[in-house]
């Protein structure tokens, strides 16, 4: 089969594993209760609006947003938003301002929240507000359209999960202002057309009642969007960049793009390549002005992100080959920035090409980037500004067979960091999604020695042999990674089951004293001593909808499967972790579901 759209991609395709992740004795990973399951099984479903058909050609993307303090939800629907509250899942705003597509949402942390009084309150000097009346901030930005530029919009709501209400008591009734706008114009209309029956008045005054409704909806609504809402025509943000790596972990800052076009089909001049700015999304001026712009890219930037640690650190990806890392505490005057990667070449091939995306370690040492066409992943230790491993190496240096990457790694993700691996000697890994295929990757084996070169662009980023001295010591594992791949009965099936998401989290999930096959299936009992406050999660999203998660430490996986033959939309982002372990997933059907991992005895502890 030489051709495939997505329908018939979905008509045809089931999610099937054709090497599942391991235990360190080479097991495959074994079900936990209840699994797999599929749409149809979830534990509670919020059925969102229905809205206007996409135009011809659009394209249409889903987007699940979750508030950082899990109280409240957003979903994106084509040009729409509409925010729930997660405990009682009820409708709480919609939101219009877009004209096109939102492609990205997300709530600011709720650690830099704008602690902001509504003007109506009745209380105006009472700032010294708790947290139930802290304001959230929502960020959406819209895609390009044609001929369009794109547009971020940061939406203040109250804890309600309803829009910061505008200055006016009550709003305006619409209808009985689209009446009184038609009724203006009856008089006239008698006078110019004396043929006119009092039929034929009616008949016109009905036909335009509706656009005259529809007009003054829509100023109306782009006055509240205007007074309440900050809007920053021309910004972006970043396609591959997760969500927590948008908002520095410290300071209530953010980052956005502006000119981010492609170069490949002609040079622009410097100010109108691509840039990135650091900005205050709860700033009160008008217009919204950066804290700091950093630039140096040549071609379009795929990712953005601060380290998660600090924040010390912010790193942008692009199409040109290159990485910049920026110090934000102590970057050169003279370039703006610590290092570059220069462009980074394939080893093997020795030839570059685009890079796709980023990763700093949950201790904010490394920082991985995915390069050269995306077949490429190098390890930079960001104290010695040094590459220190790559992804895959030769044969002949370890790994038992040839790794070949067949298609971009456009996701990363480190493990997370606990207090004890120092004292384990247990090393961060970094979960690598390439298609259908992803890998665990131990960057840190002892066998695992640079081999990647770059294209100097800057002296202070030469290859070294080593790995950091820093890194704890172990015995070597295993030199094959962990590798997971999907079985495809077409080939050309590859391009719409590719993941879509890949992501590494510790949970929290209190497990209770007696874990046995009530709660996970062909799992041992472990010892209360060797029992970690929280749930090690791999989670996987396929590009059918389908999503898998594993834990390293039991070897057990869930599966939330979407069924053979269901259409669907493409949903960014589509997974979320809520308190007590449950998943939150915004599904190609336009559904929210809601789903228990089930580990504990009867349940989750809340």
């Amino acid at each position: 089969m030489t051709y495939m759209d997505r329908k018939q991609f979905l008509e045809r395709f089931v999610f099937s594993v054709a090497e599942d992740f391991k235990s360190r004795s080479g097991e495959p990973a074994s079900w936990a209760k209840g699994h797999p399951k599929t749409w149809g099984d979830e534990d509670a479903v919020i059925e969102t609006p229905d809205v206007p058909e996409r135009k011809p050609f659009e394209y249409s993307t889903l987007n699940l947003a979750v508030s950082d303090d899990k109280r409240l939800l957003a979903v994106s629907k084509r040009n729409m938003i509409f925010v729930y509250d997660v405990e009682t899942r009820q409708l709480k705003s919609e939101l219009k301002g877009h004209e096109t597509n939102v492609r990205t949402l997300a709530f600011q942390p709720q650690r830099h929240s704008n602690q902001v009084v509504p003007s109506n309150t009745k209380n105006p000097e009472n700032t010294n507000a708790s947290n139930t009346d802290d304001t959230y901030l929502l960020m959406s930005a819209g895609s390009h359209a044609s001929g369009a530029d794109p547009i971020l919009i940061i939406w203040e709501l109250l804890p309600t999960g309803h829009l910061v209400p505008n200055d006016l008591d009550e709003a305006p009734n619409i209808a009985s202002l689209a009446s009184l706008a038609v009724e203006s114009l009856l008089p006239t209309l008698r006078t110019t057309s004396p043929d006119l029956t009092p039929q034929d008045l009616v008949s016109i005054a009905s036909s335009l009642q509706s656009p005259f409704h529809s007009a003054i909806s829509s100023t109306l609504t782009a006055h509240t969007l205007h007074k309440h809402q900050s809007v920053l025509p021309g910004a972006s943000l970043p396609s591959f960049t997760p969500i927590p790596s948008l908002f520095h972990p410290t300071r209530p800052h953010s980052l956005y793009l502006t000119h981010n076009k492609t170069t490949q089909s002609g040079p622009r001049p410097p100010a109108q390549l691509p840039q990135v700015h650091i900005y205050n999304p709860s700033s009160t001026s008008t217009p919204i002005t950066p804290l700091q712009t950093l630039s140096g890219h040549t071609d379009y930037i795929t990712w953005a992100g601060f380290s998660p640690l600090t924040g010390r650190y912010l790193a942008t990806v692009s199409w040109d080959g290159s990485a910049y890392i920026f110090d934000l505490e102590d970057s050169s005057p003279e370039t703006g920035h610590s290092f570059s990667t220069g462009v980074i070449e394939n080893p093997r091939t020795g030839a570059g090409g685009q890079a796709w995306c980023a990763a700093f370690s949950a201790d904010e040492k490394y920082v991985a980037v995915s390069a050269a066409m995306g077949r490429v992943v190098v390890v930079y230790d960001l104290a010695s500004q040094k590459a220190v491993a790559t992804f895959p190496h030769d044969a002949e240096k370890g790994y038992e067979k040839e790794i070949k990457v067949r298609n971009w790694v456009r996701n990363m993700a480190w493990s997370p960091v606990e207090p004890s691996d120092e004292k384990t000697g247990k090393r961060q890994t970094l979960l690598l999604g390439t298609g259908v295929e992803a890998y665990l990757w131990d960057p840190f084996a002892p066998a695992n020695t640079i081999t990647t070169t770059t294209s100097s662009s800057s002296s202070s980023a030469p290859s070294d042999s080593s790995p950091p001295s820093s890194s704890p010591p172990s015995p070597p594992p295993p030199q094959i990674p962990q590798h997971y791949s999907l079985s495809l009965p077409l080939p050309i099936m590859r391009t719409f089951a590719s993941f879509l998401s890949v992501s590494h989290d510790a949970v929290s999930v209190p497990v209770s004293k007696n874990v046995n096959e009530d709660t996970l299936d062909n799992h041992r009992p472990q010892p209360a001593a060797h029992r970690s406050p929280s749930l090690e999660l791999i989670t996987l999203l396929c590009g059918d909808g389908t999503f898998e998660c594993w834990n390293p430490e039991r070897n057990v996986k869930w599966r939330f499967q979407r069924p053979k033959g269901e259409v669907m939309e493409w949903a960014n982002g589509g997974v979320e972790v809520l308190r007590g372990g449950k998943l939150v997933s915004l599904d190609g059907d336009g559904r929210v579901r809601f789903w228990g991992l089930g580990v504990g005895g009867g349940g989750v502890e809340e």
